[in-house]
């Protein structure tokens, strides 16, 4: 970083079309004292290449955890009455792409999910002509974003000089370059529950065949998504002709910050129904 762009700007690292800078350069060279501090401190997190174009190679974690389990219960309670139960419980684990100390490779955070479902029936035979069903559900999904790793790389030890909700986290992108962390990498919750209970009775008579029933839903949708709470810097090269340029010049063409995006949905659904057949 001796304030020399020549290469880099040249047309060979910039497909056949070379590059002249915009001031503060003066033929695609500059001191650098006038480096940011922060963008020479968030750089040195990155490993050398020996590329003049700076191209690195890199690889990122692709791993998949997933367990299943069922369980099942049938109990014929008397002559006319039959219980059972079933069970379904599902959990994957994805890591984060961050692998070994190399921050690009921070594209995509892992998930921690599990899936908990329960179903309850009861059939009873009411007469010779007259069978009542009734079951009851209960589902819950927990989904959750695991972060990439930023190997000590948060705002505070950058200088960055803002409110963070998140620790450690950072999300700068410099446009065809490096970045902190890719929009997908920061973590969140996304719980769920339905439950559902429902009853249904049929009916024989004479030449009539009369089903009617009742069925109601609950469902809570919560979740907590962090997108942008610690903000998120973008460099274009919007000011100098270069994003690496506007980077190390400190200059981003946009700043994005907001709060957490918090929902905390419930809905109910009801449901009634009479059918003849005959």
């Amino acid at each position: 970083l001796n304030g020399n762009f020549t290469t880099i700007a040249s047309a060979a690292c910039n497909s056949g079309a070379a590059k002249t800078l915009a001031a503060p350069f003066v033929n695609n060279q500059l001191a650098p004292s006038l480096f940011n501090a922060s963008a020479l401190k968030m750089d040195s997190f990155y490993p050398a290449t020996s590329d003049p174009c700076g191209k690195e190679y890199y690889g990122a974690l692709n791993n998949q955890n997933e367990h299943l389990a069922t369980a099942k219960v049938d109990y014929q309670f008397s002559p006319k009455q039959n219980i059972f139960a079933r069970y379904l419980v599902a959990h994957l684990v994805l890591p984060a792409t961050s692998y070994g100390n190399n921050p690009l490779s921070n594209t995509l955070a892992g998930a921690d999910d599990m899936v908990n479902s329960l179903v309850l029936g009861d059939t009873y035979i009411l007469g010779s002509r007259t069978i009542n069903s009734f079951r009851a559900t209960l589902n819950h999904v927990g989904i959750s974003k695991i972060p990439v790793a930023f190997f000590g790389m948060s705002p505070a030890a950058l200088g960055l000089n803002i409110t963070t909700q998140i620790p450690d986290y950072t999300q700068v992108s410099v446009t065809g370059a490096l970045y902190s962390a890719s929009v997908f990498g920061y973590p969140g919750h996304n719980p769920t529950t339905n439950s559902e209970v429902a009853d249904d009775m049929t009916l024989v008579r004479g030449a009539h065949q009369i089903a009617v029933g009742v069925d109601w839903i609950h469902t809570i949708a919560n979740s907590l998504i962090n997108l942008n709470t610690n903000g998120s810097f973008t460099f274009s090269g919007q000011f100098t002709g270069l994003s690496m340029a506007d980077f190390l010049l400190g200059k981003p063409s946009s700043f994005t910050q907001n709060g957490y995006n918090q929902n905390y949905d419930r809905q109910d659904y009801f449901a009634a129904y009479v059918q003849d057949n005959w």
